[in-house]
């Protein structure tokens, strides 16, 4: 299946210089897991690439979490195998709604979703098809099929045409700094006291950055009440503490360095 040269209407293109890509995401509330699968067509043959994860603050955004990534992922392979066009196809509107501004990006994720979409959209020309989900068309159902395996699986799943370099390397250059940039508040968890030690003698609790964050939350004219989570740890880099606040409809990322820390 893989060694053979795919040409459809969906996949083939006169352009040498364009990747053609169908992603998918998926999400398992047993597992508490998100997964992703990216279909590429690449000189006229088939890349498959699928994974997930389950870092607890991404997954708040179920399948969605994996839409996005499987977006920024053939974005960035379009990039780094010296493309210059990506024709993207989805099925989840937001793909392209947050991407081209028609919709106004609120979370943090989006956020950085539409940022990173737009730093993209300065090397790569990005044309983005919408497909309608289960309706047959035969590689959204296959990306489907790949993000959902994924969910069960402990590593990644890459499959790919002889014909092509191997892309170990570039794989993990890509993963990372998709990573890199989905990521946000990872590390200590909300019910696990931190307790840094500043230098000046402080012993800052995770019960203290909460309730400084709440502040900044109450300030934004957001009710306290409707906090549902909220998460901290400490960028040792950065000198920093961030702290996220998480609702059902809002979601914010605060920061403060260390050395202005006053409580």
């Amino acid at each position: 299946m893989y060694g053979n040269t795919i040409k459809t209407p969906e996949t083939e293109t006169n352009n040498p210089d364009e990747i053609v890509a169908y992603i998918d995401g998926s999400y398992s509330e047993v597992l508490n897991k998100y997964s992703y699968a990216v279909i590429l067509f690449v000189d006229g043959e088939k890349i498959v690439y699928s994974n997930s994860e389950n870092n607890p603050v991404v997954s708040e955004l179920r399948n969605v979490a994996g839409e996005l990534k499987a977006a920024m992922y053939a974005m960035l392979f379009t990039n780094r195998h010296n493309k210059k066009s990506l024709r993207l196809y989805y099925d989840y509107a937001g793909i392209e709604m947050w991407a081209t501004g028609q919709w106004k990006a609120k979370t943090h994720l989006t956020k950085s979703y539409a940022e990173y979409a737009d730093k993209m959209k300065k090397q790569i020309n990005i044309t983005f098809v919408k497909v309608a989900a289960h309706t047959g068309n035969i590689f959204n159902e296959e990306a489907d099929r790949f993000a959902k395996a994924a969910l069960h699986k402990t590593g990644k799943d890459l499959s790919r045409t002889s014909n092509l370099e191997p892309l170990t390397e570039s794989n993990q250059e890509i993963d990372k700094s998709v990573n890199d940039i989905f990521s946000i508040v990872k590390g200590k968890t909300a019910g696990v006291n931190l307790n840094i030690l500043l230098e000046n003698g402080l012993i800052i609790t995770d019960e203290e950055l909460f309730r400084w964050a709440k502040v900044q939350w109450k300030a934004e004219k957001l009710p306290i009440k409707h906090i549902r989570q909220l998460k901290a740890y400490y960028d040792v880099k950065m000198e920093s503490f961030v702290i996220g606040v998480f609702s059902d409809k809002d979601e914010r990322v605060y920061k403060v360095r260390s050395s202005e820390w006053n409580g």
